[in-house]
């Protein structure tokens, strides 16, 4: 057949031929089009139909044929997929896109009608409502049925904990903000249409106290459902940092106390800092629980001071001592258990084997937890130097860096330990080819982080609940490690590297504490290397910041820590933390 239509020929030309061809009685075959307005045309398929007389079912003109009608109307805001609809209830008719629609089927005139959403659509999930959907055919086609869609919408929230200051502010898409004043749940009030994206953030953090608020599981795509999985945690920012200089004053000792900017995490010394405790050489530090009071272990003179913690940092000594028992019973390694609180010593008994004293803590004063030194003391080995907890499992560990072992304990009811079956464990292979120094917890337990300072290494053992250790995996690190620290969220390892004047720095994995090392790791602790010997390192409470102890220069150094890779990154110059010489040993923060 060929084809009638010149090829150039405008529209309305061309609308005004198809008219002149179907007023003639010939046979149109249609499908989707478009109408005068550039609006897709949506028809129905299927249909019969007849121009002329003779009773056909779809008919116009004359032979006494009826004449019938098309049920039509306009689709406005479709971006979804799946939209049906129907006329009653039986002719059936996808839409695929906005614009004009006809249903296959006419109508007789006096013949009702009635347009209603069959299926809606979906991706995005949206509503489609109709309008002017009911009535009665006259005498001409029907076009006023007007089906307008809207993505539905749905609310974004989550869980909040661990807040104790106060304007803290959300918000969603960059906007929306939301103040949250307590912790439990929260929703946005601005509501996200279904397939459209989400992004909460922080937009102020809390103050009074200063803390960090970090968001997990805080963007994605909504679809049917509201959003109730976002996750945020705030951790109190550090107030203040402790330092023992086991040998400044003249071999003595000092303690030096600063204030912390929650802002950058630079140190300002606190008034009266550096302190000359009256015992000697103030080894390990702790602060207790309540932030009030800061306990000492004092290696050359058989006691653990506690001093009280006032305004901007600043001590007062020796509020209350206690003994560790015979005057050559000299303490080093100490660890507190919040749950006590209790707190346990490491000490060196001259003549014998090392052993680890227990005590509660109530308001500073601490006492043995069996109310008798005597039976609240238990055997360790030579000598631990370190100690730390396992709050989630009740568990205490100990490296005896002479007798190359790790032992352990169970903490009981009233801080009383029992030993950890197959305690003590060798560590490696034992000296001289391996010396435990340092201890870390993962903070969900089951993971013990020790440094190896022969070996040059950090050493990772998995332990079941009972705090029987297992396998180990061996990480290298810089030469002469001394300190490790994890952060609060169990994201990232520090270890402080005293034979270089690095920090290495690792990522671990949650499911086997497995280490990898962080982008630019090892980090250099004070600008310059190996002189200043880093021997201490700890982390702030709301794992922001780092803090490295340099040994030979008696200075701090402080990190900025990217909370995302767990990159460090110095802040400012080394600060003094000494009076005259050696540096610090151990690190405290509040």
């Amino acid at each position: 057949m060929y084809s009638i239509v010149p090829r150039q020929l405008s529209f309305t030309t061309l609308r005004a031929l198809v008219l002149a061809v179907c007023a003639g009685g010939m046979l149109v075959a249609c499908g989707d089009a478009l109408d005068s307005a550039g609006d897709t045309i949506n028809n129905g398929g299927g249909g019969n139909g007849t121009i002329g007389g003779g009773g056909g079912t779809t008919s116009s003109g004359g032979g006494g044929g009826q004449t019938s009608y098309t049920i039509g109307g306009k689709v406005a805001g479709l971006l979804g997929a799946g939209l049906v609809l129907a006329n009653n209830a039986g002719d059936i008719l996808p839409i695929a896109s906005n614009g004009i629609f006809n249903f296959s089927n006419r109508a007789a005139a006096g013949a009702t009608y009635a347009v209603t959403v069959f299926t809606q659509p979906t991706n995005p999930s949206q509503v489609c409502t109709v309008a002017n959907g009911t009535g009665t055919v006259a005498s001409a086609n029907v076009i006023t049925v007007a089906v307008t869609c809207t993505s539905n919408l749905y609310s974004v929230g989550g869980t909040l904990t661990g807040l104790n200051g106060t304007g803290l502010v959300l918000q969603d898409n960059g906007g929306a903000n939301l103040t949250v004043t307590a912790n439990g749940t929260f929703t946005f009030v601005t509501q996200v249409a279904s397939n459209q994206p989400y992004a909460v953030t922080v937009s102020t953090q809390p103050s009074g106290p200063a803390q960090l608020c970090r968001v997990t599981n805080g963007t994605g795509t909504v679809t049917t459902a509201n959003i109730t999985t976002v996750s945020i945690n705030c951790l109190n920012t550090g107030k203040y940092l402790f330092v023992a200089n086991t040998f400044d004053n003249g071999g003595n000792g000092s303690i030096a106390a600063f204030t912390i900017n929650p802002a950058s995490g630079a140190l300002t010394a606190a008034t009266g800092s550096p302190y000359t405790p009256t015992e000697n050489r103030p080894y390990n530090l702790a602060v207790d629980p309540s932030g009030l009071y800061l306990y000492v272990t004092d290696s050359n003179s058989a006691l653990i001071s506690t001093d009280a913690i006032g305004a901007g940092g600043a001590l007062t000594l020796d509020v209350s001592t206690a003994t560790t028992g015979a005057a050559t019973n000299f303490p080093y390694g100490l660890a507190i258990d919040p749950t006590g609180p209790y707190v346990f010593v490491g000490s060196d008994v001259a003549g014998g084997n090392g052993t680890l004293e227990a005590y509660a803590a109530n308001a500073g004063v601490l006492t043995p937890v069996t109310g008798a030194l005597g039976t609240s003391t238990y055997p360790s080995g030579n000598v631990p130097y370190q100690l730390v907890v396992d709050p989630v499992n009740a568990l205490l560990f100990a490296a005896n860096y002479f007798d190359g072992n790790i032992v352990g304990y169970s903490i009981g009811g009233g801080g009383q330990l029992t030993a950890v079956p197959g305690s003590p464990f060798p560590f490696q292979a034992g000296l001289p080819t391996n010396q435990a120094y340092a201890m870390a917890v993962y903070p969900k337990g089951g993971f013990l982080y020790i440094t190896d300072s022969v070996a040059n290494s950090v050493d990772l053992y998995s332990y079941a609940a009972n705090g029987t250790l297992g396998q180990w995996v061996i990480y290298e690190v810089g030469a002469a490690p001394k300190g490790v620290t994890i952060d609060p969220t169990g994201s990232f390892l520090y270890v402080s590297n005293s034979g270089d004047g690095t920090v290495s720095g690792f990522t671990i994995n949650a499911t086997t504490g497995e280490l990898t090392a962080i982008a630019g790791s090892p980090f250099v602790a004070a600008g310059t290397a190996s002189p200043n010997s880093p021997t201490a390192v700890q982390v702030d409470p709301s794992g922001q910041f780092a803090y490295v102890g340099n040994g030979d220069a008696g200075t701090l150094s402080v990190f900025s820590i990217n909370i995302m890779t767990g990159a460090l990154t110095v802040v400012g110059a080394p600060v003094s933390s000494i009076i005259t010489d050696g540096g610090p040993n151990a690190i405290a923060i509040e």
